[in-house]
């Protein structure tokens, strides 16, 4: 299991209990501290957690995942980084991925990815001028994105079938 921006790891601590291999990826130190924490805490040893941005998710550098989470995180990057994850995503994805997100209320803005319109509206991540350190302190926002990406659902659902996901399930 891959979960992907994991913060404190308590889903990944809860899959490594139930007898998963499980990787978090986490770009805030803080959270990793945390993650790593309750890993000690809960005397795991098939969880592991690293510090990554992860727009750097390749299969070259993390490998392939039966099942891949992408839990409240897709709605903090923005276009055109967005489309080359969920990209990713797909790469990395042996079975199945879980995406938990936000979406736009109304198809405002359009962005073109491999010849393709993608639908959805900016929101604001990080006012303009926020230093590095500021934007890490905000731990509901993007790492350092100042606006991020929310796609229509219609537009979700067209990527994650772009990108090579066969099947959605909308709940």
């Amino acid at each position: 299991v891959l979960d992907l921006g994991c913060a404190h790891g308590h889903y990944s601590i809860e899959l490594a209990s139930r007898g998963a291999q499980v990787l978090g990826i986490e770009g805030r130190t803080s959270w990793l501290e945390q993650a790593n924490l309750n890993k000690q805490t809960a005397g795991l040893s098939n969880v592991e957690f690293v510090q990554d941005d992860v727009r750097n998710l390749s299969k070259e550098k993390y490998g392939e995942f039966d099942i891949v989470l992408c839990l409240g995180l897709l709605y903090h990057l923005d276009a055109p980084a967005v489309f080359d994850f969920v990209d990713q995503v797909a790469e990395v994805c042996r079975d199945f991925a879980v995406f938990e997100t936000h979406f736009a209320k109304t198809p405002v803005l359009s962005h073109v990815w491999r010849g393709k319109h993608y639908w959805g509206e900016s929101t604001l991540e990080h006012p303009d001028g926020a230093s590095q350190d500021e934007k890490l302190k905000v731990v509901g926002a993007s790492l350092d994105n100042n606006h991020s990406f929310w796609f229509t659902p219609a537009s979700l659902c067209n990527i994650l079938r772009h990108v090579g996901l066969t099947s959605v399930y909308d709940c």
